[in-house]
């Protein structure tokens, strides 16, 4: 399990090198704006089309083979980006959403093998972020120190973890079912004839947590809060360890097991995301009050989108189209997300506290939801 956990690290890494600085790269080298933003929409398409084909190579040809051809797409997408042209970074991004297709649900799938006693599917997820957020704030200090060369180090790091990952002996999983499934019409028909409200509730709080990764640097720069570029990396690196904490806080505690997790979850987004939209109208004088209510308000996003996932996930546990299954679990929480992000620039929204109203909004909406399905079913 380690060695697993070891090498996703590493993974996460190298992606995390140029998180924050390709953009600049980018256009430092002449490329304009209208490009990335054609790269990226290509990125997204292609990660949305090949997520359950990637499945389903997984679930055939086997975990490790997947996660290994998903290091390949990385290291051709890091390649293309080193001497960068309009048709190398549309290529490129288009390399990186395969990358993205390939690792997704095929890690998922591999690192579910490692079930055992308290290390059930809320604990993995639970450690596999922990060590996402580990590797971000590391590739933040080194890439802030070494920013000319954080393509090298993508392309470095993710050859180490190509090796740690073909180094790494895969466990099969115990097959007590066969679900197999054999096409996407199937495999959506399969997901919709499963899904419960746990399901519903990763799709939907996953996919507008683009609003959140999206918009959050505006947020702080805008008024009446007028962060400088400086003071919103801190707020990132606040917000990372924020997110470490409770994560691994979680975990320690056995979170998922705990009658009250799905209520917490539930509370905590409500709370907090209210507390984030007002606290800049009445608590302009105290930013740090500020950042600590977001931080919180994305950390309890993060917590319950870790646990309806492993609550997801446990649908299709050792089943054999496990991977495909999670896969498509992955891409209805992007196709929310997408749409998400689709109506706000429909909509031509810019007051990014009216946005973030769909985390309150939905809580509430699901919350009543519940009580009303309670109260009928009293009275029938």
């Amino acid at each position: 399990m380690y060695r697993i956990l070891s090498a996703h690290g590493l993974f996460n890494l190298a992606r995390a090198f140029i998180g924050a600085v390709l953009i600049i790269y980018l256009t430092n080298r002449g490329i304009s704006l209208s490009v990335i933003a054609l790269a990226k929409s290509a990125q997204l398409i292609v990660s949305v089309l090949f997520n359950y084909p990637a499945g389903l190579i997984s679930d055939r040809y086997g975990n490790k083979v997947t996660v290994l051809l998903a290091c390949v797409a990385e290291m051709i997408y890091f390649g293309l980006m080193l001497h960068p042209s309009e048709q190398s970074v549309i290529t490129g991004e288009m390399f990186n959403g395969l990358g993205i297709a390939l690792y997704t649900g095929a890690y998922e799938a591999w690192i579910f093998t490692h079930k055992k006693g308290s290390e059930d599917s809320f604990s993995l997820i639970s450690r596999s972020a922990e060590m996402l957020f580990i590797a971000t704030i590391i590739s933040g200090v080194i890439g802030a120190i070494f920013a000319q060369y954080s393509l090298h180090l993508s392309l470095a790091f993710m050859t180490v973890s190509l090796a740690a990952y073909a180094l790494t002996p895969e466990k099969r999983k115990e097959i007590k079912e066969d679900h197999t499934v054999t096409s996407a019409f199937s495999g959506v028909a399969k997901l919709i004839k499963m899904a419960d409200s746990n399901v519903l509730n990763f799709m939907f709080i996953g996919g507008l947590m683009q609003l959140l990764y999206q918009f959050w640097p505006v947020f702080f720069k805008n008024s009446p809060i007028h962060f400088s570029q400086k003071e919103v990396g801190y707020v990132f690196a606040a917000s990372m360890i924020a997110q470490w904490f409770f994560t691994s806080a979680s975990r320690k505690k056995s979170f998922n097991k705990k009658k009250y997790a799905g209520s917490v979850c539930y509370l905590g987004v409500l709370l907090s995301s209210v507390l984030t939209l007002l606290s800049p109208l009445y608590l302009q004088q105290y930013p740090v009050a500020i950042v600590l209510f977001y931080c919180v308000f994305i950390s309890f996003c993060t917590l319950t989108t870790n646990y309806f996932f492993s609550q997801s996930c446990n649908l299709f546990s050792n089943a054999q189209d496990e991977s495909s299954m999670i896969s498509l679990l992955d891409t209805g929480a992007r196709c929310i997300g997408a749409l998400s992000l689709a109506v706000v620039s429909a909509l031509n929204m810019e007051n990014i506290t009216f946005i973030w109203m769909a985390f309150p909004a939905f809580i509430l909406l699901t919350s009543l939801t519940r009580i009303s399905k309670r109260v009928l079913s009293y009275g029938l």
